[in-house]
């Protein structure tokens, strides 16, 4: 992809966006609604300059998919380990963390973004590991804005 100034600017309007949701996200674990909106539009109206609404809405579904799917895992590792079903929306994954979820897995093809995901997951949890954040809860959304930018960035730059 050529770099042009507006590429630059939309790169510069999503480093500020993806820096502000990460330190929201660390420092409050709570992300403001209207930087998510923004976060969005920028990330799908990107996607659909680059592909197809067919591809967007594929992508969209696999991705919705994958999240079930990995809530379903977590539902049923804790009900090994502690003998209940817990809540796991709004309790440990936050609504923000589902919606840019969904956001990014439009913008990439199943295989790397379940590749993405599962890196961006196990970051997390290392993170987590030598940190110890706030309650016990992993800033999931920051590290997926701040993962995603850097791997466009790389994407946008090797091509």
């Amino acid at each position: 992809m050529e770099l042009t100034i507006s590429l630059i600017a939309y790169l510069l309007v999503l480093l500020v966006c993806s820096l502000i949701i990460a330190i929201q996200d660390l420092k409050w674990r709570l992300i403001n609604v209207w930087l998510i909106v923004i976060y969005c539009i920028l990330l799908l109206t990107f996607s659909l300059t680059r592909n197809n609404w067919a591809i967007v809405l594929m992508n969209f579904i696999f991705s919705a998919a994958y999240l079930g799917i990995s809530l379903v895992v977590v539902k049923l590792y804790f009900y090994l380990k502690e003998g209940f079903f817990p809540e796991i929306l709004n309790r440990m994954f936050g609504m923000a963390d589902v919606i840019l979820f969904l956001c990014i897995g439009t913008l990439m093809e199943p295989e790397i973004m379940t590749c993405f995901f599962t890196f961006t997951f196990t970051l997390a949890l290392c993170f987590n590991v030598v940190f110890r954040f706030k309650n016990g809860l992993i800033p999931l959304a920051a590290f997926m804005v701040l993962v995603y930018f850097g791997f466009l960035t790389v994407e946008l730059f090797s091509t």
